[in-house]
């Protein structure tokens, strides 16, 4: 009951009572609101609101207050107490000083009004609907076990239908990148500007649509689709995972409940310090897993330094077409970071748990995407192509 304080700080229940009845007379304490709402970016004007409403609904009681929107500046009166508040709805623009219209959307997931007057700003963003999945959220710090030792396979992805309709998760890639974003090195010849170097790939199976995926609905890909709390009270249950990622050869355990992923190439194993980078693709018709092994490796080379010695390096692994890439997330430590591992186009920002190597409060969190809007549990997840704004770093896990 997070936001019982809110409602009891929000909300003065004065009891007087007269000479002539013994009824209590309540009353509500009001907050004179104002709303700012910003611009999509500097380079983004609204110039008229069409059809935009905000919706205001307070968390304890769940009632809602709802206003047609004309302005940049809102004026309401609302009873106290904590409110989530979403904005959307079409508007006219300007963009390099050409009139566009489009859709923006706007959400705070929660607003304390405790004060007499009180002024806030939510932030627009120009709504865009994604053409295929996004990742959602990625679990990969694994967990401590009351004893404080650490617990891994619990890792997990969160994929999410971020368009208007239903999609197919058949024939989805999963692939973890072979560069890490804490060790820049000059890797020749450098393709990062065409394709994403990958170590490990894993392909969700079907024939076309065997698995579809509604539009605000997630899938979740484990690396064991176990029941973990049975082993460690303080992990999650992903015995009701979607897929899992099993290798028979690596001592798994499988359970036959959990649809198994295809081992495209080697395993994918999220590194729990986060020092890896992911990206979700699609092959293009007329691609499969022979043929792709067969025309898409990566021969390069680098030099090894540690202080003053040096050792040429010589290594081969294989390559994504950046075009065939239909989402990528990059992840590093802040103390750590030097570069991102995917093309600027993909993704140009990173995410993190843990803001120095080896952290400590780093276990039981993930990095999960923001929510830009949430009309009657219907998201739209924030996708602009940059890590470091779309997610929220060291966020509480999704599934627990």
């Amino acid at each position: 009951m997070n936001h019982i304080k809110y409602f009891f700080a929000a909300i003065a229940v004065l009891l007087a009572f007269t000479g002539c009845s013994d009824d209590p007379i309540v009353v509500v304490q009001k907050t004179n609101v104002v709303i700012n709402l910003l611009d999509p970016s500097d380079a983004v004007t609204i110039t008229e609101f069409k059809d935009v409403k905000i919706t205001l609904t307070e968390l304890n009681t769940q009632e809602k207050t709802e206003q047609e929107v004309t302005g940049k500046t809102i004026t309401l009166e609302l009873n106290q107490g904590s409110y989530e508040i979403s904005v959307g709805g079409k508007v006219m623009y300007n963009s390099d000083n050409v009139s566009e219209e489009g859709t923006v959307a706007g959400f705070v997931s929660e607003l304390n009004f405790i004060s007499e007057e009180q002024t806030e700003d939510i932030q627009l963003s120009l709504k865009s609907f994604s053409n295929d999945f996004i990742i959602e959220e990625i679990f990969f710090t694994g967990t401590l076990t009351p004893q404080g030792a650490t617990y891994y396979g619990d890792q997990y992805f969160k994929l999410y239908n971020n368009t208007e309709e239903t999609l197919y998760a058949d024939g989805l890639i999963l692939a973890q990148s072979k560069f890490l974003t804490v060790d820049k090195q000059d890797y020749t010849p450098n393709v990062m500007g065409e394709a994403f170097t990958t170590v490990a790939m894993t392909q969700i199976p079907g024939t076309g649509t065997d698995y579809p995926v509604e539009p605000g609905k997630s899938i979740v890909i484990a690396l064991d689709g176990i029941d973990h709390i049975e082993n460690n009270t303080n992990s999650v249950d992903l015995s009701g995972a979607d897929f899992e990622i099993f290798d028979e050869n690596s001592g798994d355990v499988d359970n036959p409940s959990v649809t198994n992923m295809v081992n495209f190439y080697d395993k994918v194993v999220p590194h729990s310090r986060g020092f890896n980078s992911y990206v979700i693709a699609r092959l293009p018709e007329g691609v499969n897993q022979s043929s792709y092994l067969a025309d898409y490796k990566y021969d390069y080379e680098w030099l090894f330094v540690f202080g003053n010695f040096q050792l040429p390096q010589n290594e081969s692994d294989y390559k994504i077409p950046n075009e065939w890439v239909i989402d990528a997330v990059n992840m590093s430590v802040e103390s750590e970071f030097q570069w991102i591992v995917t093309d600027p186009s993909l993704d140009s920002g990173y995410t993190y748990c843990g803001k120095v190597d080896r952290d400590e409060t780093r276990y039981g969190k993930s990095v999960r995407r923001r929510v830009l809007q949430d009309i009657n549990g219907v998201r739209l997840l924030q996708d602009t192509n940059n890590s470091a704004v779309d997610f929220i770093p060291e966020a509480s896990l999704s599934l627990k």
